[in-house]
């Protein structure tokens, strides 16, 4: 009987921690709702696994892409420049940070959400190379290693670097400022 009643005392003291939890998450507006998310959300990242965790760095290098665009758009719109003129590689980095502060900041919960999302299908792409590489039967642990290691390098940061390569295109074209100053990147004078 004592047992039981420290059971259900338990399980009401946890009941009333969840109750807070909540009415916090609530009081705190869309801050508050984001640490609910990502509270829910981390026990299930966690067990997915190292895939979750690749897949978290895909998402996150595309974001990095599609902001360091963004930072390239705003940048040349405002200041009629390329970033790699001369003397306009720190004020770029500035705007960089200011755009990945802010909305890198309110992305997180998005990117995580992405993460889980494709974290079977960067799995599978993982299980396929593996059974494609030499040491399949031989070193299986070396296998998956080199697997990964292959889709970090393809997609991580491949994919990564032609996403910003065509989001600074696609930026620099609307805004009518080229890529490369006219008389060459300031680095290389």
């Amino acid at each position: 009987a004592a047992t039981a009643a420290v059971s259900q005392d338990g399980a009401a003291a946890t009941a009333a921690i969840a109750t807070q939890e909540a009415d916090v998450g609530e009081q705190k507006g869309i801050m508050g709702k984001m640490r609910g998310f990502l509270r829910k959300n981390k026990a299930k990242a966690a067990g997915l696994g190292v895939n979750a965790v690749f897949a978290y760095g895909f998402v996150s290098n595309v974001n990095v892409g599609i902001t360091l665009a963004l930072a390239w758009y705003t940048f040349c719109r405002s200041s009629g420049l390329s970033p790699l003129a001369g003397g306009q590689w720190s004020k770029f980095l500035l705007t960089y940070a200011t755009i990945y502060a802010t909305l890198g900041t309110v992305l997180r919960p998005v990117r995580i959400a992405a993460a889980a999302w494709i974290t079977p299908a960067y799995g599978k792409v993982i299980s396929w190379l593996q059974t494609r590489l030499p040491f399949r039967e031989s070193r299986p642990k070396l296998n998956r290693s080199l697997a990964i290691t292959v889709t970090v390098l393809v997609g991580n940061i491949l994919a990564t670097s032609v996403v910003a390569a065509i989001g600074i295109w696609i930026a620099s074209t609307l805004v009518r400022v080229p890529i490369l100053p006219p008389k060459g990147p300031a680095i290389l004078r």
